[in-house]
């Protein structure tokens, strides 16, 4: 069930006993389950930013990868080619619809689908591999083959698979992309942009399975028909040159250009980002990490499970109770920045409330923009107040009284 706006007057007792005393809080007393996910990116005018580094690349992005905050952009939402970081989202669909040992069996159409040139396994008709070896395959070699035969392997065929891309990416927040095929090469149907490639690449880190797969260097795959193993290296040499990186996917088309989707950490902050028609495409995303990173810190002004303010309850067997957060507030701003918090919450509770729904919203903001929220939850169940429990309420009270 959907809260209501109430719109009152914020009468609330604060326990902000873990907070840092520098931190500013306000109230509103607005609260709408439509405020967002437990933790959402906003637009991003209003924040004190630092000055944003100059990038080769003709599009480009770098997110916080906990909140989705945008810290640099160029030209992130004009539509390009995305080459074979398209295999980003092919395999995110197969780690999501897949186990690692099931059997991938090879079509013809799937082992034909690519020429000499493109990037491929030479896999043959009827050859199989599990999933978890056709994603090394995918990822880290960049197969063509071995997408569409995860294609048909998920989707039932390429063009039931191309329709659950074009599905999740919308469901993502991917608006202006459309995929044509599973493997990036180029249509003039096929295309994404900078912001979108990275919604998609944050999503696909968070799986575990994917997180893993894009962060290996070098894998042993069976190698059909000789007596020995094959090993792929990751064309991703971030992955050795960058400390603290962690994937994802490289692309070329001469359509595209080089394109790069990355990702690192340093200091407990994860970055993800883009970089689309980009000649020094290494070069220029270890630049720019370098530079975000040495510009901006994580800053965490509420903790997991806190309480941070308490309300009344109406008819209620207990009077008061607390409202927490499940995660911590935290995310990106510019180092030396201090900044505020706002809580949304209504004035009161009626009883009859448990502790699954959310009743507010906390917001770290810089300026006059949102960095990260969190919900806000009551701390326990609270029933309603019956003739019994009001009287045994009153008989403790009066023994307490008579002591």
């Amino acid at each position: 069930m959907r809260s209501k706006w109430i719109n009152r007057v914020l009468s609330v007792a604060l326990l902000f006993t873990t907070l840092t005393t520098s931190v500013s809080y306000t109230f509103t007393t607005a609260y709408a389950e439509e405020a967002g996910a437990s933790t959402q990116q906003s637009a991003q005018s209003g924040v004190s930013w630092p000055e944003a580094p100059e990038i080769s690349a003709g599009n480009g992005i770098l997110i916080d990868a906990d909140t989705g905050a945008i810290l640099y952009e160029k030209n992130a939402y004009t539509k390009c080619y995305p080459a074979s970081t398209t295999k980003i989202l092919t395999g995110l669909l197969t780690v999501e619809n897949c186990s690692m040992d099931e059997t991938v069996t090879f079509s013809r159409a799937a082992a034909n689908s690519v020429t000499w040139e493109d990037s491929n396994l030479a896999t043959k008709v009827g050859e199989q591999y599990t999933v978890e070896q056709a994603l090394y395959g995918l990822l880290l070699y960049s197969a063509n083959e071995i997408a569409y035969g995860l294609a048909e392997h998920v989707g039932g065929s390429l063009e039931n698979f191309v329709e659950m891309m074009n599905a999740r990416a919308r469901e993502l927040g991917a608006v202006n992309t459309h995929f044509a095929n599973a493997s990036g090469l180029y249509d003039p149907n096929h295309y994404t942009t900078a912001y979108d490639l990275a919604l998609i690449a944050r999503e696909a880190m968070k799986n575990a399975d994917f997180r893993r797969i894009v962060s290996t260097q070098h894998a042993t795959i069976p190698w059909h028909g000789h007596d020995y193993d094959r090993v792929l290296t990751n064309k991703n040499r971030l992955l050795s040159a960058y400390p603290g990186a962690l994937g994802i996917k490289t692309g070329y088309t001469r359509a595209a250009g080089r394109c790069l989707a990355f990702a690192a950490e340093r200091d407990g902050m994860t970055l993800i980002g883009t970089v689309l028609a980009c000649p020094d495409w290494f070069t220029q995303a270890a630049a720019l990490l370098d530079q975000t990173f040495d510009r901006y810190e994580m800053y965490q002004a509420m903790a997991e499970n806190e309480t941070v303010a308490q309300l009344p309850v109406l008819d209620g067997v207990i009077d008061w109770v607390g409202v927490t957060l499940r995660q911590p507030l935290s995310g990106p701003v510019a180092k030396g920045t201090i900044p505020s918090v706002r809580l949304t919450l209504p004035e009161s509770l009626q009883a009859g409330f448990g502790t699954q729904e959310a009743i507010g919203v906390a917001e770290l903001i810089d300026g006059d923009a949102t960095i990260a929220t969190a919900l806000l939850y009551p701390a326990q169940s609270v029933g309603e107040r019956t003739f019994l429990t009001g009287l045994g309420q009153a008989v403790r009270g009066w023994l307490v009284l008579g002591e």
